[in-house]
């Protein structure tokens, strides 16, 4: 079985950097353990280790999801989902396309992270 390549992606690399951090916790845990100290709660190091990996699992998603919508709205494509083509823009970002100041993959992609 092959092992699927990793996303090349600036989203996928913030992942990974995330991730890392949580990792580093884990390490310092680990080996702030074996002093035994009374003053310092170990598993501090350990729950914060999950919140931060956690935090990176939604970030990540959240960020490629806006990063796949604005790359659907700039094609020019008839096999666009459904979703996406019933999507409702406000006004004042259809005048900014218009305008030139933004494109419709980014106004798109704007109005999906403020919903």
């Amino acid at each position: 079985m092959a092992v699927a390549a990793h996303p090349q992606t600036r989203e996928f690399r913030a992942f990974l950097t995330n991730l890392e951090y949580a990792r580093k916790m884990v390490v310092a845990g680990q080996s702030l353990a074996a002093f035994q100290s009374p003053v310092i709660d170990i598993g501090d190091f350990y729950r914060a280790a999950w919140v931060q990996a956690v935090s990176a699992i939604d970030h990540w998603f959240h960020e490629e999801l806006y990063r796949r919508v604005a790359e659907l709205a700039a094609e020019d494509s008839p096999g666009m989902p459904y979703q996406l083509t019933r999507f409702e823009l406000p006004l004042v970002k259809v005048e900014e396309v218009r305008r030139g100041t933004t494109t419709l993959a980014d106004a798109v992609s704007e109005h999906v992270k403020a919903k």
